[in-house]
């Protein structure tokens, strides 16, 4: 991939990239490529994702809300572990695993094995359109990528409805999620995703601190309106 990449940049009259990772890769390995890459990330309908959305679920308990595909690059055997240690803590909470994928049936085995089958529910696929209501079900959005990550549309989807997020320090997740500022980072393995999630569960004024600053975050640098003119700035249009 590193040889196609060096191929590509050197072929090409102008590259988009929608996170700092390839760019950083162009500083580091093809320098004197570096005027042509253009940093243009994903954006997020913010009419669309909002606060003022009714819940789309009532729980009277901490509800997680993991918004993948059940891939293992994408952290869905990662939350589980992390579920499993954030149980004997909080013996209450509730991680829903909203999306389908390659490593379901590993999932469902981990729970089965690990006995959580009270504390994590799949509830599979739902469209588009009701996914605002499903992340103002939950109390913490937990985007857990071990790896393949851009800018990743949960993430500004979650932090546009005004919801406090817990994210790896992973491909384009740091350039959304500002550690401590409009959210949290943590390392891609279980005790950092656990730590950072029991922060926001200690600390609710915290989490509607930093839910506040996300949604105005977003809708300031990731906005249908930013893209465009990006987008235009970089065709010269």
């Amino acid at each position: 991939m590193r040889l196609t990449a060096k191929y590509a940049v050197r072929r090409l009259g102008r590259i988009a990239a929608n996170d700092m990772a390839f760019i950083h890769f162009i500083h580091s390995e093809m320098p004197h490529y570096r005027h042509k890459v253009m940093y243009i990330p994903n954006f997020v309908n913010t009419t669309m994702f909002n606060p003022n959305v009714k819940p789309k679920f009532i729980y009277k308990r901490p509800v997680i809300l993991f918004p993948r595909r059940l891939d293992i690059l994408r952290g869905a055997l990662l939350t589980v572990f992390a579920i499993q240690k954030l149980k004997k803590r909080y013996p209450n909470i509730l991680c829903l695993m909203v999306g389908e994928g390659p490593h379901k049936s590993s999932v469902i085995n981990k729970i089965k094995l690990l006995k959580l089958e009270d504390n994590i529910k799949l509830l599979g696929l739902y469209p588009h359109k009701e996914m605002p209501s499903i992340y103002r079900s939950a109390d913490i959005v937990i985007i857990p990528s071990i790896g393949c990550e851009g800018t990743s549309l949960s993430c500004l989807e979650a932090m546009a409805c005004e919801k406090p997020v817990v994210a790896t320090r992973v491909g384009g997740l740091p350039d959304i999620v500002i550690d401590g500022f409009n959210g949290f980072l943590c390392y891609p393995d279980p005790e950092s995703l656990a730590e950072k999630i029991s922060i926001y569960l200690e600390d609710k004024q915290l989490r509607k601190k930093h839910a506040t600053i996300a949604r105005e975050w977003v809708a300031k640098h990731f906005s249908l309106e930013v893209w465009q003119k990006r987008y235009k700035l970089f065709f010269d249009i």
